[in-house]
């Protein structure tokens, strides 16, 4: 089962410092925050938590960890990735779209040169076909 499916089916709830969250509400907070609760401080704790509650054993190798909080992690991190490559696709767009503005702001002063450069009988007879 897809985690977003499971994590709605158990009704997951993310306890932050000001109470809980839903897993709806993981997309609304933001990557990093230094006053306010974010999913990497999210990440952090949940990872923390998940270390501590873990027991190492060379001779069993089943992870003793709780799958709710495995879950849990699994949920967040998956929700850092996406807003990241969200980010990061936003920020390509914006810098295509700078690029070209500046390349067509390059073409029209290339075509106002090459105007310049037309005898005033072209020029009539552009003028004159418009």
């Amino acid at each position: 089962m897809e985690i977003f499916q499971k994590a709605s089916k158990e009704k997951l709830r993310f306890t932050v410092p000001m109470g809980t969250v839903t897993t709806e509400d993981l997309w609304d907070l933001p990557l990093t925050s230094v006053k306010h609760i974010s999913l990497d401080s999210i990440a952090i704790s949940l990872h923390e938590e998940i270390e501590n509650t873990s027991k190492k054993s060379f001779v069993n190798t089943k992870s003793t960890v709780d799958a709710e909080l495995a879950l849990k992690f699994d949920i967040v991190k998956s929700v850092i990735e996406t807003k990241i490559a969200e980010n990061t696709a936003k920020a390509e767009a914006t810098e295509r779209k700078e690029k070209k503005s500046r390349l067509l702001s390059l073409l029209a002063n290339k075509q106002d040169e090459a105007d310049k450069e037309l005898s005033v009988e072209e020029l009539q007879k552009q003028i004159e076909e418009l």
